[in-house]
């Protein structure tokens, strides 16, 4: 039995639909990444999915990401957006790690790339420090090692566009630090254990110079606990302080009975590793 042509039609129209492939602005790689673009990154943003795929693509990488939070922004004020995102770089299921991706005509390049802490939102990160209507970074990083069962001293970084990337511009913004002294005074005594809230609290002092030895007798009498890991936490605020007592006191502590105090001590002392 001869079957009607028209028959073939409906299958020959789903091969051909299989076929066709994505449409390019599908691909984050090529859309365009103006801010007057028809689909505006920002108005318009692309699913976690995609921001995912366009991260792997940037840092050369197999590896899946998914993206805790992101936006896209003009730091440079020159109509073309970046990528921020905040991602887990690790398997500890944390958002420990903050990229910026630029897009120049095809080429995507990675302008930063941040290990931290607590950077689950970007929208916390992403600040107008200078009241221009730019966008600047304030990224908390890790002052000291991660030791389980113990609090971890932080201190934030703010970073300003500059020459196709964020630099370290952190002297620029004492309001920054001073408003967060101010929250660590009225939280460290509610806190159970103000260790690491102390710790950035005297750091704060110092940078800004309202006393460049803050600190200092509370690591004294940290130094003496029993408490390996608080004799660890004194060497780090004597390598921050980096005066002579500082530096004797760090002399002292390499000869601690803790393998792992009297390692930090002297790597403290002399950060240049060997041959």
């Amino acid at each position: 039995m001869k079957i009607p042509s028209s028959l073939f039609l409906p299958a020959l129209f789903i091969v051909c639909i299989l076929n066709v492939p994505a449409l390019a602005d599908d691909d984050l790689a090529t859309r365009d990444w103006s801010a007057v673009a028809a689909r505006s990154l920002k108005d318009d943003p692309p699913a976690p999915g995609d921001v995912g795929k366009l991260i792997s693509k940037a840092l050369d990488s197999d590896w899946e990401v998914n993206p805790c939070s992101y936006a896209f922004v003009d730091p440079a004020q020159d109509g073309t957006y970046r990528l921020i995102a905040a991602f887990d770089g690790s398997s500890y299921h944390t958002c420990n790690r903050v990229v910026v991706i630029a897009k120049k005509g095809g080429k995507l390049t990675v302008a930063n790339d941040w290990q931290t802490r607590m950077a689950e939102k970007v929208e916390n990160i992403t600040l107008d420090l200078d009241g221009n209507g730019s966008t600047e970074i304030v990224i908390p990083e890790a002052w000291t090692k991660y030791e389980e069962g113990h609090c971890i001293a932080m201190w934030q970084k703010a970073y300003k566009w500059e020459d196709g990337r964020f630099t370290d511009h952190s002297a620029d913004y004492p309001g920054l630090y001073k408003a967060r002294l101010k929250e660590l005074n009225e939280a460290i005594p509610r806190l159970r254990d103000p260790t690491c809230s102390e710790m950035e609290r005297d750091k704060i002092s110092r940078f800004l110079n309202i006393d460049p030895t803050a600190g200092y007798a509370l690591a004294l009498s940290w130094m003496k606990s029993p408490e390996p890991f608080m004799r660890r936490k004194a060497a780090s605020v004597f390598a921050d302080i980096n005066d002579g007592e500082s530096r004797k006191n760090l002399s002292r502590l390499k000869s601690d009975s803790d393998p792992l105090v009297a390692e930090t001590a002297k790597l403290y002392l002399d950060p240049t590793p060997g041959p």
